[in-house]
């Protein structure tokens, strides 16, 4: 059954209506590239009205941008064959008065007889997406200069412990320090790529890749904060004793290890006496026999049990005349056997410990004036405890 006549014009004027409120530019030019049809959209893009457009050729509409746009329209008439994706850059009578970036496809339309008698085509204005594009790539090299600088710090601050681990064995920091500064590294690398990546999706969502790039920024601030972190601990070179503030050496030691514990599963927090008073020592020593603690108590958690475990950092002072750090872990504990041997040098309870952590803990402690100790917990788990006097030794 055919349409009637009104159901006709009806389907006509529909799809005339669509045509004209179209969100991209529509026309249709004939054989001398003149234009017989355009809608409201495409308008916009040239900046000229209809009357201007109709019967005109495109060299006379847009006389600066014509020979990008009249070799495709051509080819298609000569060829029988769209032209998808071709790129226009230039300016058009619209408002603005600069450069732009079109996109457009071309198809021809054909007589009953195969011969092309019009080219349709369909312009967007893609301007924006290749800005956007263009600042994200800038933005992009701009983050890998950013992390090509941070690995150069990295790897100068792992120069430096090298160095210091000849002294103190502090080099088993290197590979926790290296993996908490991956991390920042990583997610900056992969934002950057996503955002590559969404943008050649093409109309870009302006809003979400000002997220990723907040993001971006503030993986690189991090970064930037753990390696100053390592530089405050390296600036001092060891056996130069000052007033140290136990608890903040402590805190600020945390974040360094944060990684070694994270894999471990073990818990860490901090007990500190309010108003613990300043020892004199040297801090990059004091690092150290931290760092060696609390690197013994985490393998104890991980060697104890999958679930993970808590370790426990308490500093406490008596009575003005001695400050006190303990780290207690719930791990296995020491065998009984061996507990009076764990500061001896190259003893270990480890498979593969080289015995010499808690002996440079006991000589740096003592070098200090101070003592160690060492006992297991009940039910499970050991408790190391170094005391210094608020007054330390006459340095070695």
């Amino acid at each position: 059954m055919r349409p009637s006549v009104n159901e006709a014009s009806s389907e006509e004027l529909e799809l005339v209506h669509l045509y004209e409120q179209a969100p991209i530019g529509l026309c249709v030019t004939d054989r001398q590239h003149r234009y017989v049809r355009i809608n409201r959209r495409l308008c916009e893009i040239n900046g000229k009205s209809r009357e201007e457009h109709i019967g005109h050729t495109i060299h006379e509409v847009l006389p600066d941008i014509a020979n990008q746009i009249v070799p495709m329209f051509q080819r298609v008439i000569d060829s029988g064959e769209p032209v998808r994706g071709h790129e226009v850059r230039g300016e058009t009578a619209a408002p603005g008065g600069e450069a732009r970036v079109f996109l457009g496809d071309h198809y021809p339309l054909r007589s009953e007889g195969g011969r092309v008698l019009y080219v349709h085509t369909m312009v967007q204005d893609i301007t924006a997406q290749r800005r956007a594009e263009a600042f994200l790539k800038e933005t992009n090299e701009e983050l890998e200069a950013r992390v090509t600088q941070r690995t150069a710090e990295l790897e100068s601050l792992s120069a430096q412990f090298v160095h210091i681990a000849r002294r103190t064995a502090m080099g088993e920091l290197v590979g926790s320090i290296a993996h908490e500064l991956n991390q920042p590294l990583s997610a900056i690398l992969a934002n950057a790529e996503a955002a590559l990546r969404f943008m050649e999706a093409g109309n870009p969502d302006m809003q979400e890749i000002r997220e990723i790039l907040q993001d971006i920024v503030k993986d690189d601030t991090r970064a930037g904060q753990i390696i100053r972190r390592l530089r405050t601990l390296l600036q001092k070179q060891a056996g130069s004793r000052e007033r140290v503030q136990l608890d903040e050496l402590v805190d600020q030691f945390l974040p360094l290890i944060r990684s070694e514990a994270l894999g471990a599963r073990a818990r860490i927090t901090l007990e500190s006496a309010p108003n613990l008073p300043p020892v004199e020592a040297d801090p990059v020593q004091l690092q150290q026999v931290i760092m060696n603690l609390l690197t013994n108590a985490i393998d104890a958690v991980r060697s104890s049990t999958s679930d993970g475990g808590d370790i426990r950092v308490v500093l406490s002072s008596i009575r003005e005349k001695s400050v006190t750090v303990t780290v207690r872990d719930d791990g296995r504990g020491i065998p009984a056997e061996s507990i009076g041997q764990v500061f001896t040098a190259f003893f270990t309870t480890k498979p593969h410990g080289l015995g010499i952590g808690l002996s440079v803990c006991k000589t740096i402690v003592e070098a200090h004036g101070g003592t160690i100790s060492v006992e297991n917990l009940v039910p499970r788990g050991c408790s190391i405890s170094f005391v210094l006097p608020l007054k330390s030794a006459t340095a070695p």
